[in-house]
């Protein structure tokens, strides 16, 4: 059954989200890999923390910090360092690290991420249990071409994009010269433009990891079945859009609302509306590709129970549950005697953060700080006092 207005599977969508709904909370394990995905995504955070730290600790044992520090305030987004060789010998090799670091874990660990999900998204539609070893089977199975059309798939989307940031930062770099002088001139929009083909592509990109799973290829045959599933289903596909654009907001929304009523629960609360909310809604875009092919028929009415109803009565005690018995095993984690050298290696790396904080600041932060008119002990201008009622 199809809505006409507009072009939009109304119908079709809403039966297949409630499926989705119902498919999290009967297998909670889907759950797994998006865990998996947050871990990867501290890993990439790790990695330009780490060049970070490795830059300010080599700029500070030779003394240019301090210089270093103003140069960066004073060069907007501090492009005048490259100018300098002694920074660029530095940041170049230290940026170049990073960044092929962070896209290597971003393609590689994500392609196991991805291929786990989705296969896990199959098989909890078809059966009555789901072993945590599917996810591992699943990673293990796909994750080369996953991996490459996650590689592909976003070169495609965000191309456009980053060719017009590179256009801008071409001309930063050139500003002196004319040629500098027009590539920032002509980047200024073109950047707009870029976005706008970039945000249009992700439209016909977004069933390429699913496609990976379900017809079993990869590449620019995933991107082409994407393109063409959502090309035939476009009202289908920007419900979803709206629907995922409606999740990002709400995200953004909570985080906020805590941040301006002073709780520390933010990043809590988003973490667990995504655990929540993200394998239902990937669940349902692998689903609107499945059913939306032209050799299947369309998924079969079935009569269930209201998902809010759920939501408001019976999921936050499921929910407790589930979390209660998740803190239970992270304490006998913590707990067990093998795990004893991943705690101390965490200590030490806490431990060598301190001494290289102290090291930094005490060798280029503190006189950046003073020479910018702060001085030590008093209170600073702007920063309110506390004082015990």
């Amino acid at each position: 059954m199809k809505d006409g207005l507009l072009g939009f599977k109304r119908v079709f969508f809403d039966r297949i989200f409630e499926r989705s709904y119902w498919t999290w909370r009967k297998h909670p394990i889907i759950i797994v890999p998006s865990m998996l995905g947050t871990a990867i995504s501290v890993i990439e955070l790790s990695i330009i923390t780490l060049g970070i730290m490795v830059l300010l600790t080599n700029l500070a044992m030779r003394g240019l910090l301090s210089g270093f520090l103003s140069q960066l305030t004073q060069s907007g987004l501090g492009l005048g360092l490259f100018q300098n060789s002694a920074y660029a010998s530095l940041i170049i090799p230290i940026v170049a690290f990073s960044v092929i670091g962070y896209f290597l874990v971003a393609i590689l660990a994500g392609g196991f991420v991805y291929a786990s999900e989705y296969g896990v998204y199959l098989e909890a539609w078809n059966k009555d249990r789901v072993p945590i070893r599917s996810i591992v089977e699943n990673g293990a199975r796909r994750w080369r071409p996953m991996a490459w059309t996650l590689f592909l798939s976003n070169l495609i989307t965000w191309g456009p994009l980053a060719l017009a940031f590179l256009l801008f930062l071409f001309g930063s770099l050139n500003a002196a010269t004319l040629a500098g002088f027009v590539a920032i001139a002509a980047s200024s929009y073109i950047i707009y433009l870029g976005l706008g083909a970039s945000l249009f592509l992700s439209i016909f990109t977004v069933y390429s990891y699913p496609a990976v799973v379900v017809d079993n290829v990869s590449g620019f045959r995933a991107i082409g079945k994407s393109f063409g599933v959502a090309g035939r289903n476009l009202g289908a596909t920007l419900s979803y859009s709206l629907v995922r654009i409606l999740f990002q907001l709400l995200l953004t929304l909570v985080v906020f609302l805590a941040g301006d009523v002073g709780l520390p629960l933010s990043s809590l609360s988003a973490a667990l509306l995504s655990l929540l909310l993200t394998p239902i809604l990937h669940s349902t875009k692998t689903m609107l590709y499945y059913y939306a092919k032209p050799d299947v028929p369309e998924m079969p009415f079935e009569l269930s129970n209201p998902i809010w109803y759920d939501i408001r009565k019976r999921l936050p005690r499921a929910a407790w549950l589930k979390i209660r018995a998740g803190l239970s095993e992270a304490a006998r984690f913590a707990a067990s005697p093998r795990n004893l050298p991943f705690h101390l290696l965490s200590l030490l790396a806490f431990g060598i953060g301190i001494l290289l904080g102290d090291y930094v600041s005490v060798n280029g932060v503190k006189s950046y700080l003073v020479s910018n008119g702060y001085v030590p002990g008093p209170t600073q201008p702007g920063v309110r006092p506390f004082t015990w009622c």
